[in-house]
């Protein structure tokens, strides 16, 4: 065998050994291919829409991020695809790229309403922050009758111990602790709580309407403080409904019905336990000023709140 025929051999068999080796590893074989991350978007303000212009590619969906990426405003909860787009009021509400004008008929841009801080989470607001909004924001709440929104254990109806210098009910005044007199044990010191009146404050309503006004609000979060402060919460109130005299008896023997119901409901929304409330409707049976005019029919459309008794 020559030197040339060897060195030929030689090469066949090196290259085989390459080719075996490499086809053992899979080399020769398709590329493996890797799936991609999925892709999540921010959901800052938490209406269940993500930001297209803010996203992440994670294995795992992180908190704070949706697989959807539809909205057009991260930063307000009400603003999304499929809100009610509201009219005239410059907002495009449902992200469609426009904004309903000159919609004749149509329900029209809802009144700025007053909203409290709530830091504390305790369902009570801070008088002395708040916001003029649309809409209830987070983090705040109709009531203003709280007296320290950084502890949620104080706050209007908490129970309050004595003689700790804390004011836990937030009615101004750290109550005394039971004196004993040591002589013949008789307790004494504490002062009884104040009756209980006949009436809380009364609410009003627009005409032929049952919808709780921003100025009802107000009467019903101070209705709700004084149900909820300990020495009052065994108290029932009788809600009643009533109306002026326009109308038939049966029609506004409903609306009152409705009224006292909404006047009901807004007091449940404020924590006010349902198994303490009642309610009825007089109609227009019992109106609180006579007259045919709306200077007497604006003080009859209302809700009256009776307290009943523990």
């Amino acid at each position: 065998m020559t030197l040339k025929s060897i060195r030929k051999i030689f090469l066949l068999l090196t290259f085989a050994t390459i080719a075996l080796s490499m086809t053992g590893c899979g080399c020769f074989g398709p590329p493996e291919e890797v799936e991609p991350l999925p892709v999540f978007y921010r959901d800052a303000d938490s209406d269940g829409y993500g930001d297209p212009a803010n996203s992440m590619e994670a294995e795992t969906q992180p908190k704070g991020y949706v697989v959807d990426n539809t909205d057009c405003d991260d930063t307000n909860p009400y603003i999304h695809p499929g809100a009610k787009d509201i009219c005239d009021d410059g907002i495009d509400q449902d992200c469609d790229g426009m904004y309903k004008k000159n919609c004749a008929g149509e329900a029209k841009k809802p009144p700025l309403r007053t909203f409290y801080r709530d830091a504390d989470g305790d369902g009570y607001g801070n008088p002395r922050e708040s916001k003029r909004l649309e809409m209830m924001p987070r983090g705040y709440v109709v009531d203003k009758t709280d007296c320290n929104d950084t502890d949620s254990s104080i706050h209007p109806g908490a129970k309050e111990f004595c003689g700790d210098n804390i004011d836990q009910d937030c009615d101004e005044l750290d109550e005394a602790c039971p004196q004993i007199n040591r002589g013949n044990n008789d307790r004494g010191g504490a002062e009884e709580p104040p009756p209980a009146p006949e009436k809380l404050d009364t609410v009003y309503f627009d005409y032929d309407k049952s919808l709780i006004r921003s100025d009802a609000e107000e009467t019903l979060v101070d209705n709700a403080s004084w149900l909820k402060r300990e020495q009052n919460k065994d108290y029932k109130i009788n809600i009643v409904g009533h109306c002026d005299e326009r109308g038939t008896t049966e029609y506004n023997a409903a609306l009152g019905e409705r009224r006292a119901e909404s006047s009901k409901k807004f007091l449940i929304n404020l924590g006010i336990d349902a198994g303490r409330l009642e309610t009825k409707s007089l109609g227009e049976e019992v109106p609180a000023k006579e007259g045919h005019d709306e200077s007497a029919w604006k003080w009859n459309r209302r809700s009256e709140f009776e307290v009943i008794g523990k």
